[in-house]
């Protein structure tokens, strides 16, 4: 039986990096940049499923309580929910989507009128 904390720790790893360092699905593995050197290659895979994060240019593994203090992300008692999101107010008018070169998203543009602008990076 998986705890519910163990649960939580891994799907916040995996949201923040599919959120902020660009990661690729690859079946149950996330490629992405290496958080541990400076990276310009997706030289590192986190697999969710089994808490393991591997770097295959330093050919080393790392726990996830060391993944997760990385990316600063603070641990949450899985007795705590979380909180819900409100919907906007408004919705935009106008959506622009700014592609990296490769093609996977770089940032939002939402346009609401009256005329202003919001943006959301990935």
């Amino acid at each position: 039986m998986i705890s519910d904390q163990w649960r939580a720790e891994r799907e916040a790893i995996s949201l923040r990096l599919r959120t902020r360092h660009r990661a690729r699905a690859r079946g149950e593995w996330l490629d992405h940049h290496c958080l541990f050197h400076d990276d310009h290659h997706r030289s590192a895979s986190w697999n969710e499923t089994t808490g393991t994060y591997y770097c295959r240019t330093e050919d080393r593994t790392w726990t996830p309580p060391e993944v997760t203090e990385r990316l600063f992300l603070v641990s949450v008692p899985a007795s705590q929910p979380r909180p819900q999101r409100s919907l906007p107010a408004t919705v935009p008018t106008a959506v622009y989507t700014y592609l990296w070169p490769d093609g996977t998203p770089s940032h939002l543009k939402l346009r609401y009128e009256p005329k202003r602008f919001l943006q959301s990076f990935f």
